[in-house]
């Protein structure tokens, strides 16, 4: 008894050493998925062929310090049964760098008929654009036309087309860089019959300080724009007109591109851009700002860019934060001007908070209250104050879905008001006819929707390193975020217990914990690496790592160490990584004097609902090194030989050899329990023969 006993006691601790084994060994296998997650204007236009006339047409744009606000008003008829007919705004968009969008695109299109908004969507039309970097689309909207008159209308921003070369030193071309403003007339060519009537009106706010509009093109330096057609006419103080009656704005000749002026119907405003400084050259400050939205003396404020802004840098959403605009000298000041949120991409607006309410404060201690509708478009608000300083504090906001910094596109301070909008019949039937009527034409539209699938249906705020391979482009209710800006590591992993973060001995302390957005963080580690983690991916779209590693052969991106692959598939575990080294890639950019920019060496997996990637932000920070987080993180072991110095190494952990070490050791330990279990066994049968009694007698 005493025998089995010990037998069974040590069979007992054999087995359980080997399930502990077994467990930890199974622990360590992270079961994923395969997965990453991956300006011109023209007269409306008719996708489907109807049988409606575009019976008037007025075009009105105000141009800024350095875009254009526009409202259209269109006038059909349809002379037959009521019927439903899908509309496309033509619009063309051109990229200098594959990694960038240029700001020369409409932002903040709206539209309604009679009055009601319309959804619309941007669609984006592949091929066919002219210069070889443009890409044209339409802004969508559906319509139903009954019997009668109906009316269109549709407002927008445009930031001014332009060109790298200075149109000042020409005799009568004015100071500043050559730009232009466009509007065609010869998409308008669609609609059933003639257009009966078009006035196309382009006039100057305060803050528009372009020149040389009059230069005739033959004194124009080669390829630049000059303002046509020539029979314009000068009704109003600081306007330009055009008036067309009962024509066919057909394109000219027979190969002309559509995505191109080629009617002699078209509209172009040249003129020399000066270095816009705003009419009061204010210097800006703020109570705080964002990472990575400014930090020059306008702050993105005021630099005529719409597709840049300031966004506070404070926790929860901006109430309380202020920007400020002093003057070298008291201004007399007759308007504000405010185009909210953040309009660096089609749904950027929705995805960060916008002021709703914002108090501006001067410095006589007078203030006036500011009421912002929630659309990316210009606002005014009339004043009559001189100050030498206005402080615009946040009152309340709209919430972003996904970030909860409070953005502002740009601010301007008019010195005068900018002039308003003729109403549509008074302009029709009189040249002179002036107004106030606001660019809109009823509520705000609901938010533009992109084309899922098109290549500029979102794009992704990252963490601003450069190179980033995956991103999160769904947006999700700002009520069940799990993040605020700015985060700590404690709060991370108090609200997502499932989260595994890196061996401290591998990367170090952290030295910044910032929320990106709602939905992602950062963590930067005091070794050099950086860990970005997006969450709550289950909603979003998803491809899987190969189909991402085709995508970015197609961008063709040349890197000087000649690489064949942007970056490479390992396996670690069952999990796949994508592993892409560090370098100087040939981009072509106007930010980079050498046409290259650099890439950190990154690894990238998605897992569940989640998606990471390592970045080395320190040159000390290897390849290897990042393959051995990614093991850490994934509950594999890793190579010893990558912890920090003066880390110790303990069983836990392991490198290549590691692991085989450690399947030795069960194995070692496993042989030495039988054997003691043999020993043990062989003992007591010899013990037994000892004192055995001897047989019986037969």
């Amino acid at each position: 008894m005493g025998c089995r006993r010990v037998a069974k006691w040590w069979a007992a601790s054999l087995f359980l050493g080997l399930l502990l084994a077994a467990l930890q060994l199974l622990g360590s296998v992270a079961l994923a998925d395969d997965s990453s997650v991956g300006a011109e204007g023209g007269t409306v236009h008719a996708i489907w062929s109807t049988d409606v006339r575009l019976d008037a047409e007025t075009v009105q744009a105000t141009c800024f310090g350095n875009f254009a606000e526009y409202r259209v008003d269109f006038r059909f008829v349809n002379e037959g049964a009521a019927r439903r007919v899908m509309l496309g705004f033509p619009f063309q968009r051109r990229e200098s760098d594959p990694e960038y969008v240029s700001p020369e695109w409409p932002v903040g299109f709206q539209a309604w008929q009679n009055g009601r908004p319309l959804a619309v969507k941007a669609v984006v039309v592949s091929g066919g654009a002219t210069p070889e970097d443009a890409t044209g689309g339409y802004f969508v909207h559906e319509a139903v036309f009954p019997h009668g008159a109906t009316m269109i209308t549709v407002s927008y921003l445009s930031d001014p087309g332009g060109y790298a070369s200075d149109r000042g030193s020409h005799a009568g071309a004015g100071h500043g860089m050559a730009a232009f403003y466009q509007y065609w007339l010869h998409t308008g060519s669609t609609w059933k019959g003639p257009i009966g009537k078009a006035v196309v009106r382009y006039q100057f706010a305060d803050s528009f300080d372009g020149s040389g509009i009059q230069l005739p093109a033959r004194d124009a330096p080669v390829g630049v724009a000059v303002t046509t057609p020539t029979n314009w006419t000068r009704p109003l103080p600081r306007t330009y007109q055009w008036e067309f009656t009962n024509f066919e704005p057909q394109l000219a000749g027979a190969g002309s591109n559509w995505w191109a002026r080629q009617s002699p119907y078209d509209i172009t405003l040249g003129f020399a851009n000066g270095y816009y400084k705003g009419t009061t050259d204010a210097a800006w400050t703020w109570s705080s700002v964002a990472r990575g939205f400014g930090t020059t003396k306008y702050d993105n404020l005021q630099d005529g860019d719409l597709t840049t802004c300031w966004a506070d840098g404070a926790p929860g959403p901006g109430t309380g934060q202020w920007i400020q605009a002093r003057f070298k000298r008291p201004a007399h000041l007759r308007e504000l001007r405010i185009v909210p949120g953040n309009n660096m991409y089609d749904s950027a607006f929705g995805e960060f908070a916008r002021p709703k309410t914002l108090q501006a404060v001067f410095s006589d201690g007078s203030s006036k209250l500011l009421h912002l509708n929630d659309a990316p478009t210009l606002q005014r608000f009339p004043v009559d104050v001189t100050t030498s300083s206005v402080r615009f504090v946040i009152k309340s906001v709209y919430l972003g879905s996904d970030y909860p910094a409070t953005c502002i596109s740009e601010v301007e301070l008019g010195t005068q008001r900018a002039p308003g909008y003729a109403p549509f019949g008074q302009l029709i039937d009189d040249p002179y006819a002036t107004g106030r009527l606001a660019a809109w034409a009823g509520p705000a539209a609901p938010a533009i929707r992109s084309r899922a699938g098109t290549r500029y249906s979102s794009r992704h705020y990252a963490a601003y390193t450069g190179g980033d391979l995956i991103g999160v482009t769904r947006s999700s209710p700002v009520t069940t975020a799990p993040f605020a800006q700015p985060s700590s590591l404690a709060a991370i992993t108090a609200k997502d217990h499932a989260l595994r973060l890196p061996d401290a001995r591998l990367v170090g302390k952290p030295a910044a914990v910032t929320a990106l957005s709602n939905w992602n963080f950062d963590i930067r580690y005091s070794s050099g690496i950086e860990l970005l983690v997006n969450t709550n991916l289950r909603r979003g779209p998803r491809t899987t790592l190969a189909a991402e590693l085709a995508a970015e052969k197609k961008k063709v991106r040349r890197y000087e160490d000649k690489r064949s692959e942007p970056f490479e598939l390992l396996t670690l575990g069952r999990q796949r990584v994508g592993v892409a080294p560090g370098g100087r890639a040939f981009v072509g950019t106007s930010t980079s004097a050498s046409g290259t920019v650099s890439i950190p060496s990154q690894l990238f997996w998605s897992a569940d609902d989640r998606s990471f990637h390592l970045y080395a932000q320190s040159p000390a920070v290897t390849t290897d090194r990042l393959v051995a987080v990614a093991r850490s993180m994934l509950g594999l072991p890793f190579d010893s030989g990558q912890l920090l110095a003066g880390s110790t190494h303990a069983s836990s952990g392991g490198g290549k050899s590691s692991g085989s070490l450690l399947w030795l050791a069960w194995i070692g330990f496993g042989a030495l329990v039988a054997a003691v279990i043999g020993a043990v066994i062989a003992q007591e049968r010899r013990r037994q023969r000892k004192v055995a009694p001897p047989p019986e007698a037969q």
